[in-house]
């Protein structure tokens, strides 16, 4: 979506296991590919020219994914769009560490996150932050105003 949006140069880290799938249909992406785990240099590499980051579609929610996602939020450069969707908002909504790491992120480097929920995984997130009593607005309100965190909801299940 990111390259038929326009959004130029686009890097995607991923398991090598989707290696031919991806470099087949979007040749003009850039790629890192990793076996096990991606390192910390090799993720900061990564992260070093990206403006804005994508992290959680297609993920599970493993040991590993939760390595990648915490690595994601320590080297993600100051001033950049963190994107959380999916997964990634799964493992923050069991997480606490991880949550608190983010936040700590969007303070300290002055990062912009937004998380893209669908009703289930918005259901966990107000569950993990016991804020379970408000309505789907308010969550995103008190997320903002408590965390700095943007909520943008994922509407897919309105179109079916």
């Amino acid at each position: 979506s990111a390259l038929m949006s326009g959004a130029g140069m686009i890097r995607i880290v991923t398991h090598i296991n989707n290696r031919l799938p991806l470099t087949r249909d979007l040749p003009e992406a850039m790629f890192s590919f990793y076996r096990w785990i991606v390192s910390g240099k090799r993720m900061e590499s990564a992260l070093n020219w990206a403006d804005s980051v994508v992290i959680g579609p297609g993920l599970s929610t493993g040991g590993k994914t939760r390595q990648l996602l915490k690595l994601t939020i320590e080297r993600i450069k100051a001033g950049s769009v963190l994107i959380i969707d999916a997964d990634a908002i799964n493992i923050l909504s069991t997480d606490g560490v991880l949550f608190k790491a983010l936040v700590s992120a969007v303070q300290d480097k002055k990062l912009r996150a937004v998380i893209t929920p669908h009703k289930g995984e918005l259901g966990r997130l107000k569950n993990h932050l016991k804020i379970v009593d408000l309505v789907d607005d308010e969550a995103a309100t008190y997320i903002y105003n408590n965390y700095n965190i943007k909520l943008r909801y994922n509407l897919i299940d309105n179109y079916f």
